[in-house]
């Protein structure tokens, strides 16, 4: 049950890391948008991905908490003391910050 509990931990670790890659270039490249019709698409799609990154963070603290209640709290303190805060950091400031603003750009509307 452990290497199961770990590989599902790491796998989602990296689906993660993938899905936050994307979803930072795609506010990057809000900006950039030829009209306001596209950047308001741009910033709904951004916040769809941001809403496929929080699924993924949850189910990183069931994998930590499975690991933990499975394996015991020495195999899962790394997780837990070291990964959980970035992680959870880098969450709470991309809806803190990022997630507002988006939210108002997605529902401007056409001037004309």
């Amino acid at each position: 049950m452990y290497e199961t509990v770990v590989n599902l931990d790491e796998g989602l670790s990296a689906l993660a890391m993938i899905a936050w890659l994307v979803t930072g270039y795609r506010v990057a490249r809000i900006a950039f948008r030829p009209d306001e019709r596209r950047r308001r698409r741009s910033a709904r799609i951004v916040l769809g991905l941001l809403g496929v990154d929080a699924l993924l963070l949850a189910a990183k603290l069931g994998s930590v908490g499975l690991l933990w209640g499975s394996a015991g709290w020495s195999f899962a303190q790394n997780r837990v003391l070291v990964e959980l805060p970035v992680l959870l950091a880098g969450v709470l400031a991309a809806f803190g910050l990022a997630a507002p603003r988006l939210w108002r750009v997605a529902r401007q509307h056409d001037p004309g």
